[in-house]
C-alpha cells in the first residue's frame, strides 16, 4: 500500500484528502481502517480516502490496509495554520458634511489567496449586511453619522473585520446672544 502525500500542511477550515493506493490480486478484497491516531479503537472511516472535516488543530491519522495475506499501516500528519489577513486600510476614522459623498475602501489581503467583501452597517448594537455590497469598496451619500465595516472572508470561511466610522457634525446653535 501507498500513499503519495502523508503529510499535509492546511488552513484551518480547509479539508485534507488523504488517500491510500493497495494494490493486490483483484479476488482478494481489501479494507481500510482509518482511526485518529490517539485513539485506534474508533475506526472513523472505511474507503481508501478519507476527507475529515473541521480540522483545527494538528492531528496525526492512521490507515490499517488489509487483505487476506497482508495488513499495513500508513501514518498522515495534519497541520494546521491559522488564516493571516494583512490589514492596509487607510481612513478608517471619517468626518464629512452632511451629503458629502463617501466612498470607504478596505485593503486586505490574506495568505489563503482570494478573499471576498461584505459591507455592514450598525443600527443599536449589532450589524446587518448592505444588499449587494460586495466590493472592496462602498460609496453612499453621508446623510447623518454612522459605523460601517466590511467582513473580508477567505476561501476557508475565515473572516476578519475592518471597522469605519463616518462623523457628520452638527451645527449647535447657542440660545444666548448678547448684544454690543
Amino acid at each position: 500500500a501507498t500513499a503519495t502525500q502523508t503529510t499535509f500542511n492546511i488552513f484551518k477550515g480547509e479539508v485534507p484528502e488523504m488517500t491510500v493506493d493497495a494494490s493486490t490480486d483483484a479476488s482478494v478484497p481489501v479494507t481500510y481502517q482509518w482511526y485518529l491516531s490517539s485513539n485506534l479503537n474508533t475506526v472513523i472511516c472505511s474507503q481508501s480516502t478519507y476527507a475529515p472535516t473541521n480540522v483545527t488543530t494538528a492531528t496525526n491519522y492512521t490507515c490499517v490496509i488489509s487483505d487476506t495475506y497482508n495488513t499495513e499501516t500508513i501514518n498522515f500528519t495534519v497541520n494546521v495554520s491559522d488564516s493571516v489577513f494583512t490589514d492596509n486600510t487607510l481612513d478608517k476614522v471619517l468626518t464629512v458634511a452632511k451629503g458629502a459623498s463617501v466612498n470607504l475602501v478596505t485593503d486586505v489581503t490574506s495568505n489563503t489567496g482570494d478573499v471576498t467583501y461584505q459591507w455592514q452597517s450598525k443600527s443599536g448594537s449589532s450589524y446587518s449586511n448592505i444588499s449587494g455590497e460586495t466590493a472592496k469598496s462602498y460609496a453612499f451619500q453621508a446623510n447623518g453619522s454612522g459605523s460601517y465595516r466590511c467582513v473580508v472572508s477567505d476561501k476557508f470561511g475565515n473572516t476578519y473585520n475592518v471597522d469605519f466610522e463616518v462623523t457628520v457634525p452638527t451645527l449647535k446653535l447657542g440660545t444666548n446672544v448678547t448684544e454690543i
